[in-house]
């Protein structure tokens, strides 16, 4: 059907002294279209005095295409998915209006697009989520791992739990695509093993049931003592074809202490994870084996592994203060496993896609992102792709990929296949993932992605992650990703700062005995980003951490808040904002600066808020001191029914000081609801006495009344 609006009307009439002829749409019939083909048509349109014309459309699918092909004709493209044909496959109606405009008046013809349910496919369903999760246990107790298929030619396809995790949760609704496994690790399990597995199987009802094999490690969660945790190197194993076990090595050093175990945890096919200790073999290095699994001729196997070591940080008592570290950080080192002395390559279930003509489509997800798992490169190989990008969208493709079994090559074409746009390079210096940004355009483009080995002779495994999204806005403060980059800030606020994917550092010279308090404001649901104060001397630290750092806020809320009560020295220090997992966010940081006084802290700082908490043994402290409107923070390990006492001594004349007790889940914004005891008198000294009804660490405050500084005695006892 056929309809003028009506601002147009009105516009005809106001300008009939200049005889405009409107455009008119060729007429277009209702269409229909099944899954897994492609419908194309194009819309054409005339005007009389012969105006260059601009064609619209209204109500377009999230994956159709429409483009202008000259003045009078425009393109529709659609290829329809299972999901397309609405709930059970059972059809749908999509309603599209097309229009065409001279500037002046509009024309507009709307049709009805049909989508049916073709006929069954031969693919069986591939999982696009990944296949390694990671949860900071510092950041959260619990984890959601989001699960999903693709299948354009089924309409349903079954998710099930094949194996999981004690504690863990599945759900997905009958027949739908997605699925969530949700688990919050017991401290049982934390203090078990730091890596964890379990499977998932997809079956369409038409091909055989296909798994994908899910690792969780857990990382954090350790007590913030001094120290810092293990490093290990180690060369990732290449595919493996011997008929020996499958040795691994690696190097294991500690600034602070002996190293007290190395363990190499381990999964074969996707099965649970397997456990030994590495034998210590001197100067650092730990070696044990993966046992073969002697596979018969023309099998193969994937070979998932982690190592992790423990350091005795917290020797002498603390034995909670052993800091642990795993390599890799986030996700497993993979390998395949032949059987002895077979020397094929296991193509990947894409294939042929060794030319442009043949390159696999790709969508995006409902996080405009595609991840696939599981692709090969064999000898002489090429893999060939095909992905639509959205207008005003940046383009972004990463692969990764073991070293060890040879380097691949990254390059994305425009959709012809042969006019280059631009080839991939080490992300963050890692030869092992390379990666490319394409900058947005006003148009919908479509690129084709081409993976491939530097020779001939290469055989590699790898993943790759496409996703799109809006170009971020750089502030006046970029670039500003590394120190020596660092923007100069002073006691301001700073609105409307952007944070796109990369840290933002600054630096700001300050007193010895100044005050620092930095705090961010932004929307933690359109990224999180967290804050961290380091001195100058901090930047040699192998790692950045909190550990290293003067202040640190990483929480979850809409904002941080940062503060170092008494700057040690004169100086420049750095403030850097971190974007967690690459996010991109706004934000406003307001700096605030109070000039010190001349009090001298004792050696026990910087402990001036829960996560700063000094660890304290049982026994007698003196000298300790009190600045004014400071705090100190001190924590103490009980088992259940245990007792504690605390005493502090001082002059009141000089000051006067309160003590409060609080229990193992207290943070700086919920005092009240954590606190189990107070001492709060006049006099010179204040005591608590507490028998604990749980286990872990429980927190002491110490603070002057009304912001009273003064020198004091501590001792704790604890039976």
């Amino acid at each position: 059907m056929r309809a003028k609006t009506v601002w147009a009307a009105l516009s005809v009439v106001g300008l009939a002294a200049c005889s405009n002829q409107a455009p008119s749409l060729f007429p277009i019939p209702n269409k229909s279209v099944e899954t897994g083909k492609t419908l194309e048509f194009d819309i054409q349109a005339a005007d009389g005095d012969g105006d260059p014309l601009e064609f619209g459309i209204e109500g377009k699918p999230a994956a159709a295409m429409f483009s202008q092909v000259n003045d009078t004709t425009a393109r529709f493209q659609w290829s329809p998915i299972a999901s397309d044909a609405g709930p059970d496959g059972r059809g749908k109606d999509y309603p599209v209006t097309f229009k065409v405009t001279d500037g002046i008046d509009v024309d507009t013809e709307s049709i009805i697009i049909t989508v049916t349910l073709g006929g069954a496919g031969v693919g069986a369903p591939v999982f696009i989520s990944p296949a390694d999760f990671t949860l900071d246990i510092d950041r959260s107790q619990r984890i959601e791992c989001h699960i999903e298929v693709r299948d354009p030619d089924s309409a349903q396809v079954t998710l099930r739990l094949v194996q999981g995790i004690p504690g863990g949760e599945f759900s997905t609704l009958p027949g739908d695509k997605k699925a969530t496994f949700s688990w919050t690790p017991s401290p049982a399990q934390i203090a078990e093993r730091p890596v964890w597995g379990f499977r998932v199987g997809a079956d369409d009802g038409q091909n055989p049931e296909v798994f994908q094999d899910i690792t969780i490690l857990l990382k954090g969660g350790v007590q913030k003592c001094d120290g810092t945790p293990p490093v290990i190197t180690h060369q990732a194993l290449a595919d493996q074809r011997g008929s020996g076990d499958y040795t691994v090595s690696v190097n294991v050093t500690d600034a602070e202490s002996a190293i007290g175990g190395v363990a190499l945890y381990w999964s074969i096919g996707g099965g649970e994870f397997q456990k030994k200790n590495l034998d210590a073999k001197g100067g650092g290095a730990w070696s044990g084996t993966i046992p073969n699994p002697k596979l018969p001729s023309g099998e193969t196997v994937k070979i998932a592994y982690s190592v992790c070591a423990v350091d005795q940080d917290g020797e002498g008592g603390q034995p909670e203060c052993n800091q642990r570290a795993c390599v890799p950080t986030e996700g497993r080192y993979s390998f395949t496993a032949y059987a002895a002395g077979d020397t094929g390559c296991q193509d990947d279930p894409f294939e042929p896609d060794d030319v442009p003509d043949e390159a696999m489509s790709l969508d995006f997800d409902q996080n405009q992102e595609c991840y696939q798992k599981d692709l090969t490169i064999c000898p002489g190989n090429v893999d060939w792709y095909v992905v639509s990008v959205p207008p005003g969208r940046e383009f972004y493709t990463v692969i990764a990929f073991e070293s060890a079994n040879g380097a691949l090559k990254l390059d994305v074409f425009r959709e012809d296949g042969s006019t280059l746009v631009g080839s991939g390079a080490p992300v963050q210096g890692d030869p092992g993932i390379l990666g490319l940004g394409i900058a947005e355009a006003t148009s919908a483009r479509t690129f084709t992605v081409r993976v491939q080995g530097t020779s001939g002779t290469v055989s590699n495994h790898y993943q790759m992650l496409l996703w799109h999204e809006p170009p971020c806005a750089a502030d006046a403060f970029e670039s500003n990703d590394n120190p020596n980059d660092a923007g100069v800030v002073e006691e301001n606020v700073y609105d409307n700062l952007t944070c796109c994917g990369d840290p933002d550092w600054y630096m700001i010279d300050l007193k010895a005995g100044d005050k620092l308090e930095v705090l961010l404001d932004f929307v933690n649901a359109s990224g999180d980003l967290d804050l961290a104060v380091f001195s100058e001397d901090a930047l040699s630290a192998p790692q950045l951490t909190c550990q290293v750092a003067l202040a640190c806020s990483v929480t979850e809320n809409d904002g941080e808040l940062a503060t170092v009560s008494r700057i040690p020295a004169d100086g420049i220090y750095f403030i850097v904002v971190v974007p967690y997992e690459g996010a991109r966010n706004t934000y406003d940081m307001t700096v605030v600066v109070t000039p010190g006084s001349s009090c001298v802290d004792d050696n026990q700082e910087p402990n001036d808020s829960p996560s700063d908490a000094k660890t304290l043994s049982p026994g007698s402290r003196p000298g300790l001191k009190i600045c004014p409107n400071n705090e100190d923070w001190f924590k103490v390990y009980l088992y259940a029914n245990q007792e504690l006492d605390l005493t502090i001594s001082f002059a009141s004349s000089s000051g006067d000081l309160d003590l409060k007790l609080y229990d193992p889940g207290v943070t700086p914004g919920d005092l009240t609801g954590h606190q189990l005891a107070a001492s709060q008198g006049v006099g010179d000294t204040e005591h608590i006495h507490w028998r604990a009804t749980a286990e872990g660490y429980h927190y002491f405050r110490i603070y002057g009344y009304g912001g009273a500084a003064n020198s004091y005695d501590l001792v704790v006892g604890v039976q």
